[in-house]
């Protein structure tokens, strides 16, 4: 979604939001209370998604390869085997 100042402001004031400076994004807490005021100001409903509170699996036993990155080597691509 596109920036805007008030916007941020206001997510910035909950308390579970916070700025990651190194990605530029927000990093929302996995909340019920937090997802409800963050979709209030972002007056949608489905913002977040259905899995949003929903647990990831565990997968044991399977790999994930670190690569360098092909067009800028100051970057990692983490490459994940299917999962079944």
């Amino acid at each position: 979604m596109h920036y805007h100042q008030v916007i941020s402001k206001q997510l910035l004031a909950i308390k579970g939001v916070y700025w990651i400076a190194n990605y530029k994004c927000n990093m929302v807490l996995w909340s019920p209370h937090i997802k409800e005021k963050v979709q209030n100001i972002l007056e949608t409903d489905a913002f977040f998604g259905i899995d949003y509170l929903s647990k990831d699996k565990r997968v044991r036993g399977e790999r994930i390869e670190i690569k360098t990155h092909s067009k800028e080597v100051a970057w990692m691509e983490e490459f994940v085997l299917k999962m079944l």
